[in-house]
């Protein structure tokens, strides 16, 4: 840190405030898939479930495939929250390196007690899938 010069330390600097949004963005980004899933899955579910009158014939295939599309969407939007996971992860790692080079220590001081947001997100849409599962078996006479 003390060896270099004025230049290459800005240029540190700046890389690090670059990384620093980068992480915020794909913070804010997982909020942000959150409330597009719900207000999808708020629909799907309405149809899904008979929540919504619907005056179609065969309203049964509706109910049926928006149970599918439930399903499809939550894998959807999941496989969304993993590639920003693994987004976080790397610019967490980029930001530790330029850390140990700049003195920093806002990124490798901090410690996780508990669960981290991508388990806990993890459980959520595991637990959506699984109910999707059980009520396209459900309708199909499965269980």
């Amino acid at each position: 840190y003390l060896c270099m010069d004025t230049q290459e330390l800005e240029s540190l600097r700046h890389e690090y405030s670059e990384a620093c949004n980068y992480l915020r963005h794909y913070s804010s980004l997982r909020f942000a898939i959150y409330t597009v899933y719900f207000a999808v899955l708020g629909g799907l579910v309405a149809i899904a479930f008979g929540l919504l009158e619907i005056k179609a014939s065969n309203s049964i295939n509706v109910s049926r495939w928006a149970k599918f599309g439930g399903l499809l969407v939550t894998i959807i939007f999941y496989r969304h929250e993993r590639l920003c996971e693994l987004n976080i992860k790397h610019f967490q790692s980029i930001l530790k390196t330029l850390e140990s080079r700049l003195g920093y220590t806002q990124i490798r001081s901090k410690q996780i007690k508990y669960f981290r947001a991508h388990q806990t997100t993890a459980i959520l849409y595991g637990t959506m899938i699984l109910c999707w599962i059980i009520a396209i078996l459900k309708d199909f006479g499965f269980l």
